[in-house]
């Protein structure tokens, strides 16, 4: 179960901030302010780890995805290259992991993981950006 999440950079979310996340997690706003942008991370990380190209960076989605955002300027904030979209989330595992240090040969036990991680442009604006004038 997710613990944990913030997202940042990722269409009208500049920061979210931290998201505590429990059994049962609801976003109330007005229409339009960024809630559903929240589930649309989530969607686009997972479509994007069933993909099976293991080149794509990000799977945006196609005609049979559940989500479909376009290209990645579109989902970056205020559609800035500069920007890079950034996220993070904890969560609960199922097991207990156990980790065994091969040097000292220590074990290690952790009951929850952290993942971060920034997806960009790379300075570089796709020549689709530059055609539209962004």
């Amino acid at each position: 179960m997710i613990k944990q999440l913030r997202i940042k950079n990722f269409k009208g979310w500049q920061d979210t901030g931290l998201i505590k996340m429990t059994p049962l997690t609801v976003f109330f706003g007005a229409n339009s302010s960024g809630k559903s942008s929240i589930g649309h991370l989530l969607l686009l990380l997972k479509q994007t780890v069933d993909n099976l190209d293991r080149k794509t960076t990000v799977f945006p989605g196609n005609s049979n995805s559940s989500l479909q955002i376009g290209s990645l300027i579109d989902v970056i904030y205020q559609h800035n290259g500069k920007n890079q979209i950034e996220f993070e989330y904890l969560w609960n595992l199922a097991e207990p992991l156990l980790v065994r240090d091969v040097i000292s040969t220590k074990e290690y036990t952790a009951a929850e993981i952290r993942f971060s991680a920034a997806i960009g442009l790379k300075n570089q604006l796709s020549s689709e950006v530059k055609e539209n004038g962004r």
